[in-house]
């Protein structure tokens, strides 16, 4: 880069100029680069470093990715048999609830059917004693007739 000097009469800033102008003189310093070159340089070497680690990353999330997919298939499988399995339960758990009411019941009935069964005994065993002491008053009746 080269600066102009003001001239005398104008008062100017010196320009930045990218490249020199032409004097008909070799320039002697360092050669100068167009920006392809720049641009040619850093899409060669520094892109590659950015570029790569992007794919990796990429892949890897890809990866993942399916991983979680598969996870996701996972549990919809999963909250399916939980569902089928409450359910299932659930009928159980009515049937056991109808079975225990059922069981329940026939305790009472029995309960009853027992205390039926007693007033029956001792209904019967009265009445078989007061059969007795009749058949004994009849029978001491007919002796004494005698």
């Amino acid at each position: 880069m080269t600066t102009d000097l003001p001239s005398q009469d104008n008062n100017t800033v010196p320009a930045l100029t990218a490249e020199p102008q032409p004097t008909g003189e070799p320039s002697s310093g360092p050669p100068r680069y167009r920006a392809i070159s720049h641009a040619f340089a850093l899409t060669t070497f520094v892109l590659p470093l950015f570029l790569l680690p992007y794919l990796l990353a990429r892949r890897k999330l890809y990866s993942i990715h399916q991983q979680v997919d598969k996870l996701v298939t996972t549990v919809q499988v999963l909250q399916r048999d939980l569902n089928k399995i409450s359910s299932e339960f659930a009928v159980q758990k009515d049937g056991h609830r109808r079975l225990k009411s059922s069981v329940y019941s026939t305790i009472r009935e029995t309960d009853e059917l027992r205390a039926q069964a007693e007033q029956m005994e001792r209904n019967r065993i009265m009445s078989d004693e007061c059969i007795h002491s009749d058949i004994k008053r009849l029978v001491d009746e007919a002796q004494s007739t005698r």
